[in-house]
């Protein structure tokens, strides 16, 4: 009885706490968390947004009941439910030439001298994993514009400064941006965004809630509790 009488507390007020890549917070959490407060309006959601080993950290700590992010690898303590797979595409802006394009392959990037690729910080999650890719395809491309975070990126493209490999998932769904998107392919990248759970750690029932709507809005059932 006091078991049932505290989860009707929790979930009248409450707080949860979720980590996520930054991605996923722009592009998911606005409609996310209308749909969760129109439902607890007495419940706050603290988001940890940050890179994907700041997430991991934040799940591990269990500072976090959860987070959204890419394949976390083998680690013991970890599990990962995959949601959906996000392709890279070459982000530039609607004047450019590239624009046009149906796609762009890697090799062409690395033969354009004239194209000003710019690149997220060394800690970034997408870097390493394009880094690794060029690595296999013996692929070099000379990077121009290297900035911290994907926010920036977004904002020299929209002023014509250079164009960017990136998820599709990062780019504005403003239909009024002037960043375009070209699919890259040959090789096509993608990685699978999905959610990131502690092992041995339980999460309450409000953020187990919160759960099924992301795992719903990012196109894939319900994650099981």
């Amino acid at each position: 009885m006091l078991d049932s009488i505290r989860e009707v507390a929790e979930k009248r007020f409450g707080k949860i706490r979720v980590a996520s890549i930054p991605t996923v917070v722009c592009q998911a959490f606005p409609s996310l968390l209308r749909t969760f407060t129109e439902r607890h309006p007495n419940v706050g959601v603290q988001v940890f947004d940050g890179n994907q080993d700041f997430v991991v950290r934040q799940v591990l700590s269990g500072l976090a009941e959860f987070g959204i992010g890419v394949d976390p690898g083998t680690d013991p303590d970890l599990t990962f439910a995959p949601l959906l797979a996000d392709r890279f595409v070459l982000a530039v802006h609607k004047d450019d030439a590239l624009a046009a394009r149906q796609e762009v392959t890697l090799q062409e990037l690395q033969a354009m001298a004239k194209v000003r690729l710019v690149i997220g910080g060394r800690d970034s999650g997408n870097r390493l994993l394009l880094e690794v890719l060029l690595g296999n395809a013996a692929l070099k491309l000379r990077w121009f514009y290297e900035v911290e975070h994907v926010s920036c990126i977004l904002g020299l493209l929209e002023a014509g400064v250079g164009c960017a490999i990136l998820p599709a998932m990062a780019l504005p769904t403003n239909p009024s941006s002037n960043i375009r998107a070209v699919p890259v392919s040959a090789p096509e990248i993608k990685r699978t965004v999905g959610v990131i759970r502690h092992r041995s750690l339980s999460i309450s029932p409000l953020a187990s809630e919160f759960l099924d709507l992301v795992a719903r809005h990012l196109g894939s059932e319900p994650v099981s509790q």
